[in-house]
């Protein structure tokens, strides 16, 4: 059975835990955390957003155009790859489908298709 000194001795023990600086800072987290989203989002979307830590400064609006910039143009170069790809593919299916085995042509086919299909859905 506990006894009265055993239950003081338990709650000192969940206080200590509960404001040991870890503790305090995730339960800070969790309790701002609708602040802190809208923070980093104004930051990110603002044009002005900067943060600066001793001498280093960054627009976190210019880094974030920057990246939405440089995935549409990775996203466009897949593209090209993908679409001259595929018309290597159909070149070599109505070139040289007559060596090919029957599984091979099917296997080509099958391929061809799958990639019309992913260009198609990236439109």
């Amino acid at each position: 059975m506990m006894t009265v000194s055993d239950f003081f001795e338990v709650v000192e023990r969940i206080l200590k835990a509960l404001f040991s600086w870890p503790a305090v800072v995730v339960i800070s987290v969790f309790l701002l955390r609708q602040a802190i989203l809208k923070i980093v989002d104004r930051l990110v979307s603002g044009e002005s957003g900067k943060a600066k830590l001793g001498f280093v400064e960054i627009e976190l609006g210019k880094l974030a155009k920057d990246g939405r910039e440089a995935v549409d143009n990775l996203n466009e170069v897949s593209m090209v790859l993908a679409k001259s790809r595929l018309l290597e593919l159909e070149i070599t299916r109505d070139n040289f489908s007559t060596v090919f085995t029957v599984e091979q042509e099917r296997e080509l086919n099958e391929l061809i298709s799958k990639l019309r299909e992913a260009i198609e859905g990236c439109r």
